[in-house]
């Protein structure tokens, strides 16, 4: 009777260990990859089970949701140039981003300037133009 309840008592404390040391999910890290877990910062990821820590999303990119599993590119007209970004910055009046996940807005070449979405380059003339009306916000020239 003494080496059943012993036996037992070890099977429990097997499984108990077993429960305890399950693999973190995506979107969360812990010591070793296994629980307890934490969910990833915003900025961070984990696309993988078992993660030890997180990974900070990549220039172009962001992430504003804690237990991430993936990084967002940047939209057009916006860009990121530092890791572990929440969000993406717009670019500035005579500059562009015209394609998604940009680590850096272009200039616009002389004579002209961005587009209210800051992802093409319009002619300075023609940006005068609609704004007289009223389609350009005041300032862009």
């Amino acid at each position: 009777m003494k080496r059943t309840i012993l036996t037992a008592l070890a099977l429990f404390a097997l499984a108990s260990a077993a429960a305890a040391a399950d693999p973190c999910a995506p979107g969360e890290y812990g010591p070793g990859g296994m629980t307890p877990c934490t969910p990833c910062d915003p900025g961070f990821i984990s696309p993988f089970e078992g993660a030890e820590a997180c990974e900070p999303c990549a220039v172009g990119t962001f992430q504003n949701q804690a237990g991430a599993v993936a990084c967002m590119e940047c939209p057009q007209g916006t860009y990121q140039n530092q890791v572990g970004s929440v969000a993406c910055m717009d670019c500035p009046d005579g500059f562009i981003a015209p394609f998604p996940g940009a680590v850096l807005c272009e200039p616009c070449p002389p004579g002209f300037t961005s587009d209210p979405t800051h992802t093409q380059c319009v002619e300075e003339a023609v940006a005068t133009q609609r704004m007289g009306m009223g389609m350009l916000k005041s300032g862009y020239l």
